[in-house]
């Protein structure tokens, strides 16, 4: 797994922070790339961006390796996209 560091390149530096982070990470269904759910500090959080904060505190940061769930949206689009693609209303398919 890798980790990069977006945002303020003029922000603190890591290595001068008091703040420290235990970082978990689960591969139950044994994928190789992506990461299906994240949380900090037992919150859910955005996989892709992950908030660091200097505040002092330890944190733990858990992360399951796996595809993404998709949302309700996500999924509803998904299927009416599918279904656009299997007719096309003339007896052919798109």
């Amino acid at each position: 797994m890798a980790l990069s560091r977006y945002g303020n390149p003029t922000c603190c530096c890591a290595s001068r922070w008091d703040t420290g982070y235990e970082i978990f990470v689960s591969n139950p269904e044994h994928r190789c790339r992506g990461i299906a759910a994240a949380e900090l500090d037992g919150n859910p959080v955005d996989p892709a961006a992950i908030p660091l904060v200097d505040d002092g505190a330890t944190h733990q940061v858990r992360v399951v390796v796996g595809e993404r769930a998709q949302s309700k949206r996500t999924a509803s689009r998904s299927r009416i996209s599918e279904e656009k693609e299997v007719s096309d209303g003339w007896g052919g398919t798109t």
